[in-house]
């Protein structure tokens, strides 16, 4: 009895957490859709002195939300191994190590739009584009990134440490 609600603790937080990446996944890839067809649709005929930029502002928008699919798809992935018990495995760590690499291409993506967002923000009198453009599109995701090689390690030294304990036992 005590075991089956234990469990069920578990696997209540990991629903929660499925539900609430879910959610992100589904606003990120609405947004992603709304930005690359709002950029090719309108960014010429509004902003041509920067019309050559379309393409790529549609590539890295496309680009980081496939990304964001694979590390959604990952974080899944360790939350199965949760849900079975199997959290201090080395799929787990892959997983996180995973998760990590998305997080750092998805920065590196959006750093390289900083000179059109530099551009942006002297044309608009808007110095404060340039903060809050690198603190969520770039900022956030190397933060996750770097909390995910913070939590790759710690799952690993946790895998160390049990297999010292086996072999001591």
């Amino acid at each position: 009895m005590k075991n089956t609600i234990a469990n069920f603790e578990v696997r209540g937080t990991t629903i929660f957490l499925r539900i609430a990446i879910l959610g992100a996944a589904t606003i990120i890839a609405l947004l992603s859709l709304w930005a690359a067809s709002d950029v090719y649709i309108h960014w010429a005929e509004n902003s041509p002195e920067v019309a050559f930029w379309t393409y790529p502002l549609i590539l890295v928008i496309s680009a980081s939300a496939a990304t964001f699919c694979v590390a959604v798809f990952q974080i899944w992935k360790l939350l199965n191994l949760i849900d079975r018990n199997k959290a201090f495995t080395n799929s787990s760590v892959k997983t996180m190590k995973n998760v990590k690499y998305c997080g750092f291409i998805i920065s590196a993506l959006f750093a390289n739009l900083m000179p059109l967002v530099f551009h942006a923000a002297q044309n608009e009198d808007a110095p404060g584009m340039i903060l809050i453009f690198g603190a969520i599109f770039v900022g956030i995701p190397f933060v996750i990134a770097v909390f995910a090689g913070v939590a790759q390690r710690l799952f690993q030294n946790a895998i160390d440490i049990k297999k010292e304990n086996d072999l001591t036992v």
